[in-house]
């Protein structure tokens, strides 16, 4: 049981700068209601253009719970949880208990207004806090998952032990993340940094060092860089037919520079200044 009173209210100013804004949750329903959607009786279809703005989209949520082996009975923790498509995905499809965890207030406030009008509070929660410092308990997660939020995190060493922690014994760590390429520095803004000192992208080696430190073991891992490319390319031809931030597309959620982010997140990949993979580590039992 999470205590609320442990519960993050005050959240970094440069990540909410960057992310959102206190009116999200009112701008995603007001948006929704312009676009002809029944706001009160939505289904997860209605959110499809905006629900899942990591790279991928739904399918990679799909595609990674797969390659991780979820169960219906798994009690997952997603970090970086945004608003909330991810773990309402987990929970609709693969039948999860999901707790999402960011440190972005209105992310969060945006994942229960629109989980419970999805009539899904009973299967997803969600708490505002750093994930370097989570208010949860101990040995309690079957898996801990995250979507592109390591680059936000400057403080993985710390982050992986907190993961290290709150996971059950043999309990997982999946996620998917962007690391530093061998070509040089990454091309800005991008959709976790618009600043030099907002970006905390690692080698993959330091990755490693770090996960393996904190006491996790390697058990698979994939380059997706150029699936995550394809994908990518074809949600900036749509964004491109849909300029108006009004619209159900990213621009709703991300307030700043969206089609520029997205042509920079793709020229790091095709340079090789960003490589992106898909890994599967372990606690031991």
């Amino acid at each position: 049981m999470i205590d609320p009173r442990l519960e993050k209210s005050d959240c970094s100013d440069s990540i909410d700068h960057h992310y959102g804004s206190a009116d999200l949750a009112e701008r995603i329903l007001t948006a929704l209601r312009e676009a002809g959607k029944d706001i009160e009786n939505l289904s997860r279809e209605d959110l499809t253009g905006f629900d899942e703005f990591h790279a991928g989209g739904l399918d990679a949520t799909r595609e990674m719970a797969l390659f991780a082996g979820i169960s219906p009975e798994d009690e997952i923790l997603d970090l970086g949880s945004g608003i909330g498509g991810p773990a309402r995905t987990l929970a609709s499809e693969f039948g999860c208990n999901v707790t999402g965890l960011d440190i972005t207030k209105s992310f969060c406030d945006a994942a229960r207004e629109l989980s419970r009008r999805l009539e899904m509070s009973d299967k997803v929660k969600f708490v505002c806090a750093d994930a370097v410092d989570m208010p949860l308990p101990s040995e309690h997660y079957d898996t801990v998952w995250a979507q592109y939020s390591l680059p936000n995190i400057k403080q993985q060493s710390a982050l992986f032990e907190q993961i290290y922690r709150v996971l059950k014994p043999g309990g997982s760590f999946v996620f998917e993340t962007l690391c530093q390429g061998p070509v040089g520095e990454i091309h800005l803004p991008v959709f976790w940094a618009a600043e030099p000192q907002n970006n905390h992208i690692q080698t993959p080696a330091n990755t490693l060092k770090n996960l393996v430190a904190a006491g996790l073991s390697k058990i698979n891992f994939e380059d997706v860089t150029e699936h995550v490319l394809e994908a990518a390319r074809c949600r900036l031809a749509a964004a491109e037919t849909q300029p108006s931030a009004s619209t159900l597309w990213l621009g709703l959620i991300v307030p700043y520079d969206v089609q520029k982010k997205m042509r920079n997140s793709i020229r790091n990949s095709e340079e090789r200044r960003t490589i992106v993979f898909r890994k599967h580590f372990r606690k031991p039992r």
